[in-house]
């Protein structure tokens, strides 16, 4: 009997031994098997790491990582049945090891994109409560809180069966300050790690919080300063606040970090352009390209006096922000490519914006609407756009319709043919109002003389006053946008005079040109203040020709005051001040110069001429009924004043000015016509201009 129970005890010890050392080879083979799908992963081989991991736990079921592994796999995969399967493995790596966080973390991610973010949320904070230094779980709740704020920053709520409309910014505003409560946890774990600075700079932007974004990129720009996403957010930052030459300073520090592509990327004007200015530039060689984008910025620069390009600083702002709002860097979308991008970069953040929820329809009968999807309005001042989220993913498309007129891709198709870009540049609707009156003269050599004639009225809102220290510039370019003149002066008003009892600054300028087309800018800046004040117009140089009667333009003043001497005087020896709107009091004599060109000299060589001056009502500009009721007698025509004046002289070309005594009669608006015979050769020329008399 004993010797049974030795014989039995070392078979025991036998099996025991078997067993482990069986055990101990499967958990090496198992081991194995794990480290091989790993290295597949490494080389994007997916299919071979999920084979690999199955039979991983073939050999050993209970191997946990294995489990997370495939979950994570599945996870990505990004389809329904994907995370279905993820679910299965994680839940059973978790009941293999409870205490593992990472395990929970995942299974937290894999709620995020099943839409369940309630069920992420409470993982999360779970997992912060064992690890309160979890950095990623402060990353995850920050963006969950983050989508949250956004979806209800622009949300009303349409309440069915009523015209109810229920306003959720005050929710939007709460779940904001949680978003950024956990960003700055996520920072204060890992002060290194940038990225999450522009990510909570970001929320800041949403609602206007430019300085605070401007201090939290600077402090992120002083641990990486080779950081070029956070020095092209910190330019954005700066733009959006109104510091101009900072945010240029950070762009172009941006752009000296960027790649080839992402430089193009940054500083394309293909997302701009309309289809037609497209297919022309699409088959321009680099070098026409480049050209083509210079003029490009030069024209659409709103303010030449600054040092930068406003519009090109706000093209920068625009793609920075839509690659940082829209893109989904995981599925491979950068924020241009998608609509809401698209609108963005052409015509800038929306005057307004706001979202509605998804809702069923009322009752109709035994049936009910189909489901109204989430959309999104945004509203800018002469257009507005749709979009909507019918897979209720959050990526929201043009909303679309039957009716081309309210189908917005078609809208947006056609609407930048004629109007491919918007831009309005900040503090424009404080602008001063600067009339303006553009006067042709004849040059030396064919060229044409242009005198630029304006004032700044001392009474409008916001205008300058006596005192202020102003620079101004005077800008010409030719018809390619091309530079060809420029004049900056800097000065203090000190005088101001009446127009029609109304108290103006009144300027001008004198600038010498080749006839032909011209691209103008006019502009004020209070060096104290920053008011502006701005004109950007096209003007025509008319061609004065050497061999037949001609006039010049008219010019209106307040007062000419001729020169002293009996030598030939030019326009230059007048003391001329402007009048550039054209409006006079009744009692005020209209001051007028003129010149006439290419007179003729009879035997004698002498000039004869005749003028004759007529102002009376504007009859042209009257309603119709108005011009035939007077053309039968019904209504009268209003009283004119003519004179004529016989000349004799020596020039071919003379000087003319007037002060043009009204008939008191005369109210509104009038037309002044000058005509001019030339008694030796017959020929005759006329001017016709409108001008204002009030009482």
């Amino acid at each position: 009997m004993r010797v049974f129970r030795t014989i039995f005890l070392w078979v025991l010890c036998w099996l025991v031994v078997a067993t482990a050392t069986a055990s101990d080879d499967k958990y090496v083979e198992a081991e194995k098997c794990y480290r091989q799908a790993l290295s597949h992963l490494q080389q994007n081989k997916s299919d071979l790491a999920i084979n690999s991991l199955k039979q991983a736990l073939r050999i050993n079921r209970k191997l946990a990582k294995a489990h997370h592994q495939l979950a994570l796999i599945y996870m990505n995969e990004g389809t329904v049945y994907g995370r279905f399967k993820a679910t299965f493995e994680i839940d059973k790596a978790i009941r293999l090891d409870r205490d593992n966080l990472a395990y929970r973390f995942t299974r937290a991610e894999l709620d995020v994109k099943k839409g369940m973010s309630y069920n992420a949320e409470r993982q999360f904070k779970k997992i912060l409560e064992k690890d309160p230094t979890y950095y990623d779980c402060y990353l995850n709740l920050a963006a969950l809180k983050e989508d949250e704020t956004l979806h209800y920053q622009d949300m009303i709520s349409i309440e069915s069966g009523s015209d109810g409309v229920i306003f959720m910014q005050k929710f939007a505003e709460e779940l904001k300050q949680e978003a950024a409560d956990y960003y700055k946890r996520a920072i204060a774990i890992q002060p290194e790690n940038t990225e999450v600075y522009y990510k909570l700079a970001l929320l800041y932007f949403e609602f206007d919080n430019f300085q605070q974004m401007i201090q939290l990129l600077e402090s992120a720009v002083k641990i990486n300063p080779r950081d070029k996403n956070c020095q092209l957010f910190l330019g954005f930052a700066y733009h959006m606040a109104g510091q101009f030459s900072q945010a240029m300073e950070r762009f172009q520090l941006a752009k000296q970090m960027m790649s080839p592509d992402e430089l193009d990327m940054l500083e394309s004007i293909d997302l701009i352009l309309s289809p037609q200015e497209m297919a022309k530039y699409q088959l321009a060689s680099a070098e026409k390209k480049a050209e083509f984008t210079d003029r490009f910025w030069t024209k659409r620069d709103p303010f030449y006096l600054s040092p930068v390009n406003e519009r090109l600083l706000e093209h920068y702002s625009r793609i920075a922000y839509t690659n940082l709002r829209f893109s989904n860097f995981k599925k491979g979308i950068e924020g241009w490519q998608t609509d809401r991008g698209k609108i963005y970069i052409r015509f800038g953040k929306p005057q307004y914006r706001y979202r509605t929820r998804p809702y069923i329809g009322e009752m109709q009968g035994n049936t009910r609407n189909p489901l109204v999807h989430s959309r999104e309005f945004w509203i800018y001042p002469d257009f507005k756009f749709v979009f909507e989220d019918e897979y209720l993913s959050g990526n929201y498309m043009f909303a679309r319709h039957i009716n081309p007129e309210y189908d917005y891709k078609l809208i947006y198709e056609n609407m930048i043919k004629e109007t491919p870009d918007y831009y309005r540049m900040p503090g424009d609707e404080m602008q001063i109002d600067v009339p303006l009156e553009i006067v042709s003269f004849k040059g030396e050599s064919l060229a044409t003389e242009l005198e630029f004639c304006y004032g700044v009225s001392a009474e409008q809102k916001n205008s300058f006053n006596l005192g202020d220290q102003l620079q101004k510039g005077l800008f010409v370019f030719d018809h390619d946008w091309q530079l060809e003149q420029e004049m900056k002066t800097s000065f203090r008003l000190q005088h101001q005079i009446n127009i029609a009892q109304q108290a103006y600054f009144t300027f001008h300028d004198r600038v010498v040109v080749q006839p032909g087309q011209y691209h103008f800018a006019l502009e004020f800046e209070d060096q104290i203040t920053g008011k502006r004040a701005a004109i950007h117009r096209p003007i025509k140089a008319d061609l004065f020709s050497a061999d037949h009667l001609q006039i010049s333009d008219i010019l209106f003043a307040s007062e000419i005051k001729p020169p002293f001497s009996s030598r030939k005087i030019s326009r230059s020896d007048f003391l001329i001040l402007p009048n550039p709107i054209r409006k006079y009091s009744a009692a005020q004599p209209v001051a007028i110069y003129f010149e006439i060109y290419n007179l003729t000299t009879d035997a004698e060589g002498n000039t004869r001429y005749e003028i004759e001056y007529c102002i009376g009502e504007d009859f042209a500009s009257k309603p119709l009924w108005r011009r035939l009721l007077t053309n039968v007698g019904i209504v009268a025509r209003p009283g004119e004043t003519a004179t004529r004046y016989e000349y004799m002289g020596k020039m071919s070309d003379e000087i003319q000015y007037q002060n043009l005594v009204l008939d008191s009669k005369i109210r509104g608006n009038v037309r002044l016509v000058i005509s001019v015979t030339d008694l030796v050769s017959g020929y005759i020329d006329e001017k016709s201009e409108k001008l204002l008399i009030v009482e």
